[in-house]
This record gives structure tokens, sequence and C-alpha cells, in this order.
């Protein structure tokens, strides 16, 4: 038994020290939260479509892969009293944002990361371990670390998601359509709490005389094709509802913008660096008005 604990303790001490995105982004904000202008939220449509490179003000992407938006707000909560300068809190509100929660998803095993290396509040003790979290082999992969000195970290300093290049770009139809049936719950109705996460931004953001900017992030037509009416309305009926009353809140759709075309996209629901630039200077264009 002795030596089964002691491999076990070796493995999640390897583990922790391996670099990693969270990592990246956490320690960028401890450094720089008091700089930041503009801070970007929200799931993998964000992380891989928004390139603070190309934005005119300070800004950081903290959005990341499966980031729901219950996330996003503990995020903002823990560096809420050194985002002194923030003016625009960009949070994307997708087509799946108000049905899907991180806790109750196939990726639950994420949360790990929130507790040990964004090193969030108030997450429960299971998720304080990385070998009782995720899938074996996702891990052995990740020691390649130590032993080929392959790097894990897929996000420039600003926390732009960098491996979806153009010329990597999957097919798009049926791709597509599987992300759109993935993303349909299956009840119209959209989640309760999370519908409350969205308020709290926007109270967050009117208290703080900030510009709360929402958004839905563009899609391929073959994505945009396959999706449920019934979701869609209320979706766009919450965020009707969030901007009442709220002359600070913002709403900017994308979803089928005429701006991009197959080329901008990596696979049917995430753009590319190409149009990962495009996207970023039209968001950028909102405080340049």
């Amino acid at each position: 038994m002795l030596p089964v604990c002691f491999i076990a303790v070796v493995l999640e001490f390897a583990l922790r020290n391996i670099p990693n995105d969270y990592k990246v982004k956490h320690h960028y904000l401890d450094a720089h939260a008091e700089e930041v202008e503009v801070l970007f939220l929200g799931s993998s449509h964000m992380y891989y479509g928004v390139n603070p490179a190309f934005i005119s003000k300070n800004s950081f992407n903290a959005a990341y892969v499966s980031q729901s938006i219950d996330f996003d707000l503990a995020i903002l909560k823990k560096y809420e009293k050194q985002l002194k300068k923030l003016h625009y809190l960009v949070v994307p509100v997708d087509y799946f944002t108000l049905y899907n929660s991180l806790e109750l998803s196939d990726e639950s095993w994420r949360i790990k990361n929130y507790a040990l290396y964004y090193e969030l509040d108030n997450l429960p003790f299971k998720y304080h371990f990385e070998l009782i979290n995720g899938k074996f082999e996702f891990a052995v992969k990740r020691l390649a670390y130590y032993f080929k000195s392959e790097t894990p970290i897929t996000c420039n300093e600003l926390g732009f998601g960098t491996a979806y290049k153009a010329y990597k770009s999957l097919e798009l139809v049926e791709n597509g359509k599987l992300a759109a049936k993935r993303h349909t719950a299956a009840k119209n109705k959209s989640n309760q709490k999370l519908q409350n996460v969205l308020h709290k931004f926007v109270e967050f953001t009117e208290q703080n005389q900030i510009k709360l900017v929402l958004v839905t992030c563009p899609a391929y037509s073959s994505y945009t094709n396959h999706l449920k009416k019934a979701q869609l309305h209320e979706m766009y009926k919450v965020i009707c509802d969030a901007q009442k009353g709220h002359s600070n809140v913002l709403y900017f759709d994308f979803l089928k913008h005429k701006s991009f075309n197959a080329s901008d996209f990596f696979d049917g629901d995430h753009l590319n660096d190409r149009g990962a630039k495009k996207f970023s200077l039209l968001l950028n264009a909102i405080w340049e008005q």
C-alpha cells in the first residue's frame, strides 16, 4: 500500500508542476489585472475567437474551453478589486450559454483546474486533486512534458487560443451539424441559475460604471442552420430582458454575420486564427466608434 501511495503523491506533484493554460491566465491576471481595460470571458468560442493583439485597448482573453458563465463570474469576482481600469466587459451569450454549466457537463473534470491553478474560492474539496479528476490518458499525455519537452500551452500571453490555425481547419459541414446537435438542450427552458448569473454581470457592471458587452459569436451555416428555433428564441429573450432598463448593457449578434465565410472557421462553430482577427477587429470597433 505504501508504494502505491508514494507513486500517487509523486504523480500528483508532477502533474501540478506541468505548465498549463490556466496557470498562464492566472499569473497574467495576478500581475496585470489593474491594467486591463477590456476583459473577454466565455467558452472556446471566445478563447479561439478573440485575439487581444488586435484590440486597441489593454485587454485580456480570460475565456477557455467549456468555461460556463458561472465560472466567468467567479473569475470576475476574484479580480474585481484589481480591475480598476476596466471599461468594457465582454461576455458571450451563445446558443448553449444559458443551458450548460461546466459542473453538470461531461467536462466537469476541468473544475479542478479552477481550484488548483486559478485558485478560485468555494469549489468542492474533491476538485483539489489532479489524479481523481480527468482521464488517465490525458494525464499520461501531459507527462510527456517531462520526457519529450513538449509544451502543453495552447494560448499566447494575452490568453488567446493559438491552436486553431487556418491551415489546420477541419471539415465544416458534418462537424457543424454535430456541434449544433450537441449544443441543443433536451428541454426548451434555460437554466435559471445561469440566467441569474447573467443578471449578476448586469448588476456588477452597472454599479461599477462599466459597459457590459454581450455578444453572440459567429458560426458557420452548417451549425446555424441546425439550431432549434425555440432555444434560439429563449436566448434572444433573455438577452433582451437583461438589457431592459440598463443603458450600460450592449448587445451585438455575430451569429450569422456577413463578414465571415468558410475560410474563417476552424470547424462548424469555432473561428480559426484568420477569423479571430476579423472578429477581434469587429469587437474593437465597438469602443472605437
